[in-house]
């Protein structure tokens, strides 16, 4: 999965809007790339199942860490395939005792900490999560008939809210995919 788009940072009454290229290699890899203007990278980042890696190209440095810094990093519990499913716009649903509902055009499964909306046909289009930390919620919209995949993705937590929209997505089309940490970096 090749994803190409505008990437929106709202904090504490701050807006900043950035370009953001996933590359996404199924259970094996996701490479993402946010920039500036004029196609000058910021930040460049691969995850895999076992390990993190990220550039940041302004302060000249890098890290490496295990998969599970994800989640001090992001603040939030989730793993590797956790963030692929959201990414795919294709999150689980967890085996719980759900209540459900349903109008013309949703299902609605819903427990005291998890609720979802599922279309009728059968894509996720929001998740909501409760927890002791607040609640996040993430919304999968605008979906293009011709590939059941959308084309804004919005994550929502206490303080912060990201919102990407794609306006470039391809399948099935094999990208190389570079990651090279400069021997300068720190």
């Amino acid at each position: 999965l090749n994803l190409k788009g505008k990437l929106r940072l709202l904090q504490e009454n701050q807006e900043i809007t950035l370009n953001i290229t996933v590359k996404n290699k199924k259970d094996s890899i996701i490479w993402l790339s946010v920039g500036a203007a004029l196609g000058i990278e910021i930040i460049r980042a691969q995850l895999t199942p076992d390990s993190i890696y990220f550039i940041n190209r302004t302060n000249k440095t890098y890290l490496v860490k295990k998969a599970s810094y994800i989640k001090e990093l992001i603040n939030l519990e989730l793993s590797f395939y956790d963030i692929q499913d959201i990414i795919t716009a294709n999150p689980k649903i967890l085996k719980k005792q759900y209540k459900t509902e349903s109008n013309e055009s949703n299902y609605f499964l819903y427990t005291d900490n998890y609720n979802y909306v599922i279309s009728k046909n059968y894509r996720v289009q929001k998740i909501k999560i409760k927890d002791k930390k607040g609640v996040t919620e993430f919304s999968f919209h605008d979906f293009k008939e011709e590939q059941n995949f959308p084309t804004n993705i919005s994550l929502k937590s206490i303080n912060k809210e990201i919102k990407i929209n794609y306006s470039k997505i391809e399948f099935n089309n094999p990208k190389k995919i570079t990651f090279q940490i400069p021997e300068s970096y720190a």
